[in-house]
């Protein structure tokens, strides 16, 4: 889910194969997001809020042989006005709740993300 203030921005959802884990998925969505944040005018810093640590771990160490978490990596490191933050899950953020429900109807409803490009 993408905001600017006080407006929600309609994008694209999907859905992963039912063999994939949470833990793809969250990264799926963060890497998704730095890319999307990574083509808004340079002008802009980005704030992007993750509810899983793990994703924010993985992506951190330089050394991971995780594709994802690989792109993800050089992505944040060419573009440091890109911010990364935790923030607590089902903790009553909107946003967060927002992209919790939004990834949950992606399951039921949502295209299968190998057709999305």
């Amino acid at each position: 889910m993408a905001r600017k203030p006080n407006t929600e921005l309609e994008l694209p959802s999907a859905k992963l194969n039912d063999n994939n884990t949470v833990f793809q998925a969250e990264l799926t969505a963060l890497h998704e997001a730095v890319i999307y944040a990574s083509h808004l005018p340079n002008h802009n810093t980005s704030k992007i809020h993750v509810d899983n640590r793990a994703s924010i771990m993985a992506y951190s160490n330089s050394k991971s042989t995780n594709e994802t978490t690989r792109k993800i990596f050089k992505i944040l490191l060419s573009n440091p006005r890109i911010k990364v933050s935790w923030v607590k899950a089902h903790a009553g953020n909107i946003g967060n709740e927002r992209a919790d429900q939004l990834a949950k109807d992606a399951t039921q409803h949502g295209q299968p993300y190998s057709h999305m490009y």
